[in-house]
């Protein structure tokens, strides 16, 4: 349920002119109402997107991400332009964010250079390359281009995202829809794996993995840093439930109502995901949902004027807790996994060595995005030739270093962290509707922890959600513009 502030805390400002003042909502036109469907459609698609790109395998084919940043594209593309028919005054919220967007487009910008660049010209001192198909400074130039197309599949999205966000009820319905379609990709993880044999979403069984909850994804890590971040949402837009003086009001009126409802319904989502994730058995993808939901916590807590010793206590007390029989309930393999962390970790250790060594040979050129694999067993040679075949740098900080170079894979990293101080400052500065900035505060940091030793940010579905959460806590909720004031003198 919203309340009335929710609906028109867009169209109110106040401004101290030191004169009796008198506050007139302006009556919406046909334009700005057509404009207000139209960002509900684009709710829609961002919720849509979160949703469904994970159905199948993460999004992580190709052909699926290709088609995906070509619908996304349309969809925009026809955003701007109905929306500059409709109010051609109106300015687009995006573009106070323009300093992030335009370190972005470094990223495929970069890319595209690395596929179509001659490599004897950019790196004259770069090993034999003839026995590749094209000499380029990327060992796999179509690879790189295509993951420029998808990188500004990425920028596009966020663009879209922020915009629609700017409404806080709307805001909020898009983080609840997200948060209980991820509750339905739990469901069915559990279901297909305790009453269907254990199988992929496609139905076959599966080859990998065996035994633990891997979703609609095929990796189980990949699948748990999806859940960790409904998991963190969740939590968040729970807590606001619980806090809101409002939905206690109501509460206070009845042992029963609807708001009591909602917040017990959403209690229960949270667990749904916290099951399986604790059946994934994977052990940063659980750490990493509990580093969140802990900050969440504390934030929450924080913002509600609550004691932060006491926090602390209680949120340590309840992690305990919930561990122990999440743990003794469903995940006896992530006990016994924990337990033999350098048995289990592969030879991890020997291919961050081999990464890092073959970062040094190329510190600004990268080997090309999206080309870890041809590249890590091209010019590592003999050093590579012991370990395993692998696919992944298994930290995607290595993986954008070795791929885009030091600079350019540092980008995404500071973008990060800008959309990080941007949500802090939100949530320090409101008084109501802090909790998706307490939300993309909480994800960004569990995906960084979680981001230092996989690569589940790599799965293009991972970062749909992830810049979806992000959006939403880091997009402001007043529009210049839309406003009508009136003094004692008049308009």
């Amino acid at each position: 349920m919203t309340n009335q502030l929710d609906e028109t805390d867009r169209d109110i400002e106040l401004v101290d002119t030191g004169r009796p003042l008198r506050v007139a909502i302006a009556a919406p036109d046909a334009g700005q109402e057509a404009y207000r469907r139209m960002n509900g459609y684009g709710a829609g698609y961002i919720v849509a997107s979160a949703a469904l790109c994970a159905v199948p395998v993460g999004m992580n084919r190709p052909v699926l991400w290709l088609s995906w940043v070509g619908l996304t594209a349309l969809v925009a593309a026809l955003y701007v332009i109905i929306g500059r028919r409709l109010d051609p005054a109106r300015m687009l919220i995006s573009w106070r964010f323009w300093p992030m967007f335009a370190a972005a487009l470094v990223v495929p910008t970069w890319a595209l250079v690395q596929g179509y660049l001659p490599v004897n010209i950019a790196f004259p001192a770069a090993p034999d390359v003839a026995q590749l198909s094209q000499p380029y400074i990327s060992v796999l130039p179509s690879a790189s281009v295509l993951a420029a197309l998808r990188f500004a599949g990425y920028i596009v999205f966020m663009l879209l995202a922020i915009e629609v966000a700017g409404r806080t009820s709307r805001a909020q319905s898009i983080g609840t829809w997200i948060f209980w379609a991820i509750v339905v990709h739990a469901v069915w993880a559990l279901i297909a794996l305790n009453l269907l044999g254990d199988i992929h979403i496609w139905g076959a069984d599966k080859s990998a993995y065996l035994g633990v909850a891997t979703g609609t994804f095929v990796n189980r890590n990949s699948f748990a840093s999806f859940m960790a971040m409904g998991a963190v949402m969740g939590f968040s837009l729970l807590q606001d439930r619980i806090d809101n003086p409002s939905r206690r009001k109501a509460r206070a009126q009845g042992l029963v109502s609807s708001d009591l409802m909602d917040a017990a319904l959403m209690g229960l989502g949270v667990m749904v995901i916290w099951v399986a994730l604790l059946a994934t058995a994977s052990r940063m993808g659980v750490f990493a949902a509990g580093v969140g939901m802990v900050i969440s916590f504390l934030l929450m807590r924080i913002k509600a004027r609550a004691s932060l010793l006491r926090a602390l206590f209680i949120a340590g007390t309840v992690a305990l807790i919930l561990g122990v029989i999440g743990i003794f309930a469903v995940g006896q393999d992530l006990a016994w996994r924990s337990f033999f962390v350098d048995r289990d970790s592969g030879g991890r250790t020997e291919v961050y060595r081999a990464v890092i060594a073959q970062i040094a040979e190329r510190p600004l050129l990268g080997f090309g995005f999206d080309a870890f694999r041809p590249a890590f067993e091209w010019a590592g040679g003999e050093a590579t030739a012991s370990l395993l075949t692998w696919d992944r740098a298994h930290s995607t900080y290595l993986s954008h270093w070795f791929e885009l170079g030091l600079i350019v894979g540092s980008i995404p990293i500071i973008i990060c962290a800008l959309a990080l101080l941007r949500a802090w400052k939100l949530l320090r500065n409101r008084t109501f509707d802090y909790a998706l900035p307490v939300a993309a505060v909480a994800v960004i940091t569990s995906q960084a922890v979680h981001s230092t030793v996989d690569f589940s940010l790599e799965m293009p579905a991972n970062v749909v959600l992830f810049l979806a959460i992000v959006a939403l806590g880091i997009t402001p909720r007043h529009r210049k513009g839309h406003r009508v004031y009136t003094t004692g003198s008049g308009t």
